[in-house]
């Protein structure tokens, strides 16, 4: 999502992949995270999906976890796994950081129910690995939306679909050790979160009618 500030490191894992796992590089202008996320999802041949932000660290057996739960079951489009949330602060010049909180919310320990999904989000973007049909029905993250893209995809790709909870904790991501940044994130959520819900129910209305 603009910069090259990754490219080096995406280098040096392609020199460290093995033969047949292709990484490539892509630079995109600055137009948000939705927006990067699509530009990637296009370019993808894989049949399993996984979303990761820069900030955000997949543990060893993130992949090896969720695939073992699709893998047996075939009714799948979807699993997920619990997540650790790790308060940050980053000094000024931002090359360096220290990690004030872990917490694994109490919300996240939710079994896939599409009712309370319908209602608000339990799975964080990186938690959760999807299969690539569902990005060919449904598309996307929606560029328009500056919030709550993730639970506005997770609306629309759960409809009809089977997901699965894996209780075992397998990534994390990072939240601002502030106080008033998160009361401010939060509140911009909040505001969101009616504008989400409703473009989720349209687009699902849009996708029975099509």
């Amino acid at each position: 999502d603009g910069g090259e500030h990754q490219q080096t490191v995406v280098e040096q894992m392609q020199g460290m992949a093995p033969e047949h796992v292709q990484i490539r590089y892509i630079s995109n202008p600055k137009l948000g995270r939705s927006a990067a996320g699509n530009a990637a999802l296009a370019l993808a041949h894989g049949e399993w999906f996984v979303v990761l932000d820069d900030d955000d660290l997949l543990f060893a057996d993130h992949g090896e976890t969720l695939m073992a739960a699709v893998g047996a079951n075939s009714t799948l489009s979807a699993a997920y796994s619990l997540a650790i949330e790790v308060f940050t602060a980053m000094n000024e010049d931002r090359t360096a950081y220290t990690e004030t909180v872990l917490q694994v919310p109490a919300i996240f320990h939710q079994e896939w129910d599409y009712s309370v999904m319908e209602h608000h989000n339990f799975i964080p973007i990186q938690a959760i690995l999807f299969h690539r049909s569902l990005y060919e029905k449904w598309g996307g993250f929606d560029i328009e939306l500056d919030q709550l893209e993730d639970w506005h995809l997770w609306q629309r790709y759960g409809y009809g679909a089977q997901f699965q909870f894996v209780p075992k904790t397998t990534s994390l991501f990072r939240s601002p050790a502030q106080e008033q940044i998160r009361y401010d994130r939060a509140h911009l959520l909040h505001v969101a979160y009616e504008t989400a819900r409703n473009k989720a129910v349209q687009d699902i209305a849009a996708q029975q009618q099509a």
